[in-house]
């Protein structure tokens, strides 16, 4: 098991729904209440930390341009989350993620059925679970340009 997780699940809403494009906001708050339910105490610390929290979520991931995204059950959704500290991850994988294939998850007072996780980078690059030591292990790439994505919002601050 690594120090760092990224997942994606596969959600299939239970019934036609419109809600806000941006679902960001409940996603965090669904994260934390997972994680409550399986480890109140570290849920809580996360909660409280002000500044950089040791997880990311998405809003669902979509092609929409509009305010509003109309759910269908005809298809799925995706949603990536992230763990950037071995013992969530841990939590994560041996508790959460369990949990959410049992019951489904729901945001913005719709229910989700999780079709599947991902976690293979062969199946969908943005996935994957690694350590830190792994990725300083790691060849430089040469050049000194980075490119990156973002999959949801990000904002940095100088420390």
């Amino acid at each position: 098991m690594g120090d760092l997780l990224s997942v994606m699940l596969c959600l299939r809403p239970s019934h036609t729904d419109t809600v806000p494009a941006w679902l960001g906001r409940a996603a965090h708050a669904w994260f934390l209440d997972a994680l409550r339910q399986i480890q109140p105490d570290l849920s809580a610390a996360v909660h409280d930390t002000s500044g950089t929290k040791p997880f990311t979520v998405s809003s669902l991931l979509t092609e929409t341009q509009r305010d509003v995204l109309q759910l269908t059950p005809r298809r799925t959704y995706l949603l990536r989350l992230t763990t950037l500290h071995p013992d969530l991850t841990r939590i994560m994988t041996s508790g959460v993620i369990p949990r959410w294939l049992e019951v489904g998850v729901r945001l913005h007072s719709q229910h989700f059925r999780v079709e599947q996780i991902i976690v293979d980078p062969a199946l969908d690059s943005r996935t994957g679970n690694t350590t830190y030591a792994d990725l300083l292990a790691q060849p430089p790439q040469p050049g000194r340009a980075i490119k990156m994505t973002f999959l949801s919002p990000t904002a940095f601050h100088k420390t």
